[in-house]
């Protein structure tokens, strides 16, 4: 009987000690995938134009333009109509902003961009002609990493950076970007 209860034991802390070692591996996205993951997440060069670990460490005033991007992309408002846009709901702002950034309402509403008497944001123009092109990406349960090269119109390299995304189903939120700019060409 001891020997049974001892073989047992050890089979119990062989495949706890077992269960404990196994991490979860990286899944390699392949480069066909690129483009989708390039026109899905990398929208806005802007917040990839910086080093950050929480969304607050950005300037609020780059949230309504990412809102205003992902509308335009998503189908909504035709860029021409944008043109004579002026101001856009804190509501809808905010609303879909947080869910991509954890960012607070306070914290949107510091910006210059805030208009509290309008209750809106108003909006002045989408900006930055640099656009990204993913180099790599990987998927590690939850959470997506991306790694891409920011480029200026005349295709010269800005800055490297990887962007992590935390997927749940449909949604998803920025964790965190890290991005080295070039030496040789440091405006975005």
């Amino acid at each position: 009987m001891k020997r049974v209860l001892s073989t047992f034991m050890t089979m119990v802390i062989l495949i706890t000690l077992t269960a404990c070692g196994t991490s979860e591996k990286s899944a390699v996205i392949p480069q066909e995938e690129y483009n989708t993951l390039n026109d899905k997440y990398l929208l806005y060069g802007t917040i990839l134009a910086y080093t950050w670990s929480d969304a607050e460490e950005l300037m609020p005033d780059f949230f309504p333009t990412y809102y205003a991007l992902y509308f335009l992309h998503n189908g909504g408002t035709s860029s021409a109509e944008w043109e004579n846009a002026m101001y856009m709901p804190q509501e809808d702002v905010e609303a879909m902003v947080q869910s991509h950034f954890d960012v607070s309402i306070d914290f949107l509403r510091s910006g210059s961009d805030y208009r509290p008497e309008k209750e809106a944001y108003e909006f002045y123009g989408i900006g930055s002609a640099a656009y990204t092109q993913v180099t790599s990406a990987e998927q590690n349960g939850t959470l997506l990493t991306i790694h891409y090269d920011m480029l200026n119109p005349v295709d010269e390299l800005i800055a490297q950076g990887s962007v992590v995304i935390e997927i749940n189903g449909e949604n998803y939120k920025y964790v965190s970007n890290t991005t080295t700019q070039d030496p040789h060409n440091t405006g975005v």
